[in-house]
């Protein structure tokens, strides 16, 4: 990302083709058009999206034509907007709206900051603003506020820990805030709506730091990301985005159960944590099938229930180091491409659904495998796709002399076949004469669904070799 800006949001993200990306955050306001005539949050986005040629025109469609003109919406939002000259995030409601630019990094949750004390239901009881802080000493009974009606109360205090409670107690019983949690000396924790570290403990009164949980948050997450300030890659937001509450002190998971995942120009098909991220580019003109009718979100959900947080993370991120080593390759000839005016829609497209489709095979086998399959379907993807193809090979003679591996090396056979169609389309977008390889593609093909996969991969292995062999040598296109 060469503007260094990142923005995390979870229900929409859209691109066009002149190079903006917009995406958006719900957040909890009352400020909405109750009527049927209400936008949702797609249509906001869509409006702009469909028409905008640049940020500036994308803003005022997502601000003025929509808010002023009382297309209002039935949501409020923090959408952002990022764009080869500059990127923004507009915090709106139905009838109000906000615009900064961001120069650097910024980490916003799907709270409003500069209408928070807009929100008269939702956030103003909290505090008085998104940024409140306050360090104070309290004794048992008192209440920390934060310039606020609602606080947090002390309800005990021993030599090295507090127990407190968000309070008035009414407030949060329904959505279940309202349980009594302990903070050992040192530590913080999450209380309601509240962020609360013990700092210090005196005799009968206690030292704490209090804000609200989602600045919290955004504090939390950001000291992950800047580190790698001027550096960040797809791959590290692929791995923010799996960060679990142990990895944010406690916090709200990045990686929550039911939400799409979105990584640059990546996406994961439902929960990151049982999801292989895919590219996806601006110029695409299709989706491998399962992506659109949601059968790959479905197979997601799956694996979560199987394997559960965390298990099959070193195992996705494998497959997409290959990924993005692969795609990296075809960025810089479809770069050639540009140059040489040639239509480069065709060949990504080409290139990105045979990764999601690689993707969502790959899941299925992990989703079936065996608890003896495992560990050889485990180990498949590795590096790129030479490395890979080999070690794929190396799969299927191992399978075939377990007993009901049969499907699974059906689904590794249509894998390596997809993978060397890659190549194949590689070597034609390169306009060589690739007649030969593609005649024997077809008869590996035939040999992979009469069964008989020795001779199938005999063949396989020369279109890999041959092909590779003619990418090395070729010119530019």
């Amino acid at each position: 990302m060469d503007r260094k800006t990142l923005g995390f949001y979870s229900n929409a993200y859209f691109f066009r083709r002149s190079g903006l990306a917009f995406g958006d955050a719900d957040t909890p306001s009352n400020w909405v058009n109750p009527t049927k005539y209400a936008w949702d949050d797609f249509d906001w986005i869509r409006y702009a999206c469909q028409t905008a040629n640049n940020e500036n025109e994308a803003i005022k469609l997502l601000t003025s034509e929509v808010i002023n003109q009382l297309h209002a919406t039935g949501v409020s939002e923090n959408l952002f907007l990022v764009g080869p000259q500059q990127a923004v995030i507009i915090e709106a409601d139905a009838v109000r709206h906000t615009i900064h630019t961001i120069n650097d990094i910024l980490v916003m949750s799907n709270y409003a900051k500069d209408l928070w004390r807009t929100q008269l239901l939702k956030s103003l009881p909290i505090a008085s603003s998104f940024e409140t802080e306050k360090e104070t000493w309290l004794q048992r009974g008192s209440v920390a506020h934060l310039e606020s009606i609602c606080g947090v109360k002390i309800i005990n205090i021993t030599q090295s820990s507090i127990t407190a409670r968000a309070v008035p107690s009414f407030v949060f019983t329904q959505s279940r805030l309202d349980k009594d949690v302990t903070i050992y000396l040192g530590e913080r924790a999450t209380i309601g709506p509240y962020s609360v570290r013990l700092l210090d403990i005196n005799g009968n009164t206690a030292s704490i730091s209090i804000c609200t949980a989602v600045n919290a948050w955004e504090q939390e997450l950001l000291s992950h990301i800047l580190p790698s300030i001027g550096v960040i890659t797809t791959k590290d937001m692929m791995n923010w985005s799996r960060f679990h509450s142990e990895d944010l002190d406690g916090l709200r998971p990045m990686c929550e159960d039911s939400f799409e995942y979105e990584a640059a120009s990546w996406f994961a098909a439902n929960h990151a944590c049982s999801s292989i991220y895919v590219p996806i580019h601006i110029c695409d003109n299709d989706i491998y099938y399962p992506y659109q009718t949601g059968d790959a979100a479905a197979l997601s959900l799956e694996l979560l229930h199987q394997y559960g947080h965390g298990t099959l993370t070193s195992l996705c991120q494998n497959v997409e180091n290959v990924f993005l080593s692969e795609n990296e390759a075809n960025e810089i000839l479809a770069d050639q491409m540009i140059h040489n005016a040639s239509d480069i829609i065709p060949f990504l497209t080409a290139m990105d659904c045979r990764m999601q489709e690689q993707a969502y095979l790959t899941e299925q086998l992990w989703l079936n495998a065996s608890n003896i399959s495992q560990g050889i379907i485990g180990s498949i993807w590795m590096k790129n796709y030479t490395v890979s193809f080999d070690r794929i090979q190396k799969a299927m003679s191992l399978l075939k002399n377990i007993s009901g591996s049969e499907t699974t090396i059906v689904t590794l056979g249509t894998i390596a076949l997809s993978i060397c169609q890659s190549k194949i389309d590689i070597v034609s977008v390169q306009q060589k004469n690739c007649s030969e390889i593609q005649q024997a593609y077809r008869e590996a093909d035939r040999y992979f669904k009469s069964g008989e996969y020795t001779m199938g991969f005999v063949l396989l292995q020369h279109i890999f070799d041959s092909c590779n062999n003619l990418i090395k040598v070729a010119p530019e296109v």
